[in-house]
């Protein structure tokens, strides 16, 4: 299972993969979950996860494969 937080400012968006979105300076202890009043920001955090989540797969492929040819050698 993959987990994440990524940070921007006054705010925190966590992917567990349920999502959260915080804003710190109001909420510092993250107590009220603010996702679906911001859709223009969480988009954009959320674009941030599928990207390094795509990253890590293929990083996982590629390791797969260098895994493959290192016993066909």
């Amino acid at each position: 299972m993959t987990r994440m937080a990524l940070r921007i400012g006054e705010w925190k968006f966590i992917y567990d993969p349920e999502e959260k979105l915080y804003n710190l300076r109001e909420d510092p202890e993250e107590r009220e979950n603010r996702l679906g009043r911001f859709p223009e920001l969480e988009r954009y955090f959320k674009r941030i996860v599928a990207k390094d989540l795509l990253t890590e797969r293929e990083m996982r492929r590629i390791e797969m494969c260098v895994s493959g040819l290192k016993g066909k050698s």
